[in-house]
């Protein structure tokens, strides 16, 4: 195995949207059984009172050999994860190895470097996803110095170490709850003091119908008491500006 100069705190760093947890937490626990160290922010919330962004720089900076970042069409409209691809690509300017895309859908495909090494999400096997990440893991980090930056994974083409590949994971939701079911399923996982199981509730609710306010004010209010609370104000913003449409067309 592949070792490299400095050590790292973590394997893999993941940035990704809310809406698409479930997919984190399958690659995340896919990872895991290959040894692979994976930091997921949501099994590590931010301490109250610490900066966020001081924090989010030292985490993609210095403590993760990469950053695996899952786009989808919720991502670019998060301010966190915004602010995480920032960081991310600054220190991908000098390791250009750092950064994995791992696309859900095709929205933000042609936004992505010439360079970057991208899988991409359409059929059911997580498992070669997590196969490809621990290929790069295990090979030795190059910063941009030290050779010129060159396309090494285009989506038809094959690069030692990692192949392109098209796998589906099924995202939708196994239950067919209503939006109005999976609020109410926030409000009583809430209540009950479960607000891991709100968040995620709430999320549902908001795949089911992102239109609706509803779904915003309730993961605004799982996300403050999780202590997330850059995140929670991202919500809240877009609970508002729905609300105001709404207003804006009665």
């Amino acid at each position: 195995m592949a070792t490299d100069a400095k050590p790292y705190k973590y394997d893999i760093i993941l940035s990704y949207a809310g809406e698409d947890r479930d997919f984190a937490r399958a690659l995340t626990n896919a990872l895991r059984l290959h040894n692979v160290k994976v930091y997921d922010k949501d099994e590590n919330p931010i301490p109250p009172g610490i900066d966020y962004r001081s924090y989010v720089r030292d985490l993609y900076l210095n403590l993760a050999k990469h950053c695996v970042i899952i786009l989808s069409r919720y991502y670019m409209d998060r301010y966190e994860t915004k602010q995480e691809l920032d960081i991310a690509r600054a220190r991908a300017s000098k390791d250009k190895d750092y950064i994995i895309y791992v696309l859900l859908d095709e929205t933000l495909r042609s936004t992505l470097p010439p360079t970057a090494v991208y899988f991409s999400v359409t059929e059911k096997d997580l498992g070669k996803v997590a196969d490809g990440i621990k290929k790069k893991v295990d090979q030795p980090s190059q910063s941009s110095a030290a050779s010129p930056q060159k396309p090494i994974l285009p989506i038809d083409s094959t690069t030692p170490g990692v192949t392109p590949i098209s796998i589906n994971i099924d995202t939708s939701d196994a239950s067919q709850k209503t939006k109005d079911e999976w609020l109410k399923a926030g409000d009583e996982a809430d209540d009950a003091g479960q607000y891991q199981d709100a968040l995620d509730a709430y999320e549902k609710a908001i795949k089911c119908d992102d239109k609706d306010p509803r779904g915003y004010r309730g993961k605004s209010k799982a996300l403050k008491r999780l202590g997330r609370a850059c995140e929670a104000e991202d919500a809240e913003e877009e609970a508002e500006r729905l609300e105001k449409e709404q207003q804006e067309k009665s």
